[in-house]
């Protein structure tokens, strides 16, 4: 077995402890006696010198970290919808670089963005008509009393909504963000999407699709233009993720070898060019995992290694799901994984020959059959936006 198919297995057993941890969420309280059991099994295992302990190490460690996280996301959960039920919950929110207007059926604007409240992820909707102190701008901290959307998907899955309007709710500006890389970052965005726009002004969808494949700015587009990607399974081209990350890194490749730098240092400055990419695009989670793994390819001859697509993505795989075992909840991230695995296969299969045309036509219709279940993430994710709506227009009710 070589090295790289190690690789994949260590990961396949991380995968695979996790989902057995995230599966008895009732029972994540009981972490502490898992880790023990864990410890005991993995020391015999290597006492007797058992060919796979390292890989049922792996596994058990999986099962423990999803324990972890489910415990403390669910404790957090409950302390904060007891308290919500009775008043609105107060929260400071840095905002980012997705912050958006949207206006929904009954012609009412709300902006929102995306936060965090004690470890629960949220995403914040704030009526316009409700900031007195002006329209939140990047960069700014916002201290917001809302209340918690409640629902039956468990701790994980999507961000809950956190409304904020109506009674008992709140908000103002406590901080004043007019400097800092964050801000700079987003006014070159803006004018890089402001550029993306020369030349299409006869045709403001084709430019708002630009914005979208290059920089992310899904909200410019209509619901029809979104159904039908979402019908042909190639909606993943909006969001940012190994694609767009591995064509930037490319494109710097190619230039710092036409001014002469060595193989063995464009890292150093390929990749923190990577990364700015990276946080003017939001640090999403599939192109923070493409830069991970960029990380680990580029990165390689530093230490006079080969770069290998196969390994690169096994740790990146690794310090994703070890860091954060949530992650396997994010849809974005798994079939990046997924799509990103499928193409590096692709690639060791073919080595060995010299493929004409229909060798690029197999990337394609790989990294297109790797993506085929993403039309139903994305259905689902069209119809909570439906029912946000309803909730915003039913919030001055509360």
């Amino acid at each position: 077995m070589t090295c790289e198919f190690k690789w994949v297995l260590t990961c396949a057993a991380l995968a695979l402890g996790e989902g057995c941890g995230f599966a008895v969420t009732d029972l994540s309280h009981a972490w502490p006696v898992v880790a023990a059991v864990a410890l005991f099994a993995v020391t015999i295992g290597y006492g007797l010198d058992w060919r796979p302990w390292p890989y049922l190490a792996v596994f058990l460690l999986g099962v423990v970290l999803a324990m972890v996280a489910a415990e403390r996301r669910l404790r957090a959960l409950d302390e904060l919808l007891e308290e919500n039920a009775g008043r609105g919950t107060e929260a400071e929110f840095r905002i980012g670089g997705d912050l958006r207007e949207e206006r929904h059926g009954d012609g009412r604007a709300c902006l929102t963005f995306v936060g965090e409240v004690r470890g629960i992820p949220v995403r914040v909707h704030l009526p316009a008509g409700l900031v007195a102190d002006g329209a939140p701008r990047v960069g700014e901290i916002w201290r917001c009393t809302g209340w918690l959307g409640r629902g039956s998907e468990g701790p994980f899955g999507r961000r809950r909504p956190f409304w904020v309007g109506g009674r008992g709710t709140s908000c103002a500006r406590v901080e004043t963000q007019t400097a800092g890389w964050r801000v700079r970052l987003e006014r070159f965005r803006e004018n890089l999407s402001r550029r993306v726009g020369i030349g299409l002004g006869h045709a403001p969808g084709t430019a708002d699709l630009n914005r979208a494949m290059l920089l992310g700015e899904r909200a410019r587009i209509d619901r029809e233009t979104r159904d039908v990607f979402v019908a042909a399974g190639t909606v993943h081209l909006f969001a940012i993720s190994g694609l767009h990350v591995v064509v930037v890194a490319r494109l710097l490749n190619v230039v710092l070898a036409l001014v002469w730098v060595p193989v063995r240092w464009r890292a150093l400055v390929l990749l923190p060019l990577v990364w700015v990419y990276v946080a003017m695009v939001g640090c999403g989670p599939s192109a923070v995992r493409a830069a991970t793994m960029a990380v680990f390819y580029y990165g390689a001859p530093i230490f006079w290694r080969r770069p290998n697509g196969l390994t690169a993505w096994a740790l990146a795989f690794l310090l994703t799901y070890v860091r954060d075992p949530a992650m396997a909840f994010d849809t974005g991230c798994t079939f990046s994984f997924a799509v990103m695995f499928a193409l590096v296969l692709w690639g060791w299969a073919t080595r060995p020959f010299v493929l004409p045309w229909y060798g690029k036509f197999g990337v394609v219709a790989v990294a297109w059959a790797a993506g085929v279940p993403a039309p139903r993430a994305s259905r689902s994710r069209i119809a909570s936006a439906s029912s946000a709506e309803l909730a915003v227009r039913n919030m001055g009710s509360r």
